[in-house]
């Protein structure tokens, strides 16, 4: 067997919460929601929504980010 090196903690932080993961994690959140609510489990249903308000808060957040940059960028071109 190879021996596994330990990831850096900011390492593994930017990997999880990259704007390209973030994104991937939506639909499945939404799946999670229904199968939540199929489930009958209402608590992990709204544990679920908060979560996807969350992600969609930060997907705005870095939406928002990336236009101040690009129109910044375009400003000093």
């Amino acid at each position: 067997m190879f021996p596994v090196k330990p990831l850096d903690p900011s390492v593994l932080d930017r990997l999880m919460n990259s704007p390209k993961s973030i994104r991937y994690r939506l639909p499945h959140l939404h799946d999670r929601a229904k199968q939540d609510l199929a489930a009958g489990d209402s608590l992990a249903h709204q544990r679920t929504m908060l979560e996807i308000a969350r992600v969609e808060r930060e997907i705005d957040r870095q939406d928002a980010l990336l236009q101040k940059a690009l129109q910044a960028e375009s400003a000093s071109a």
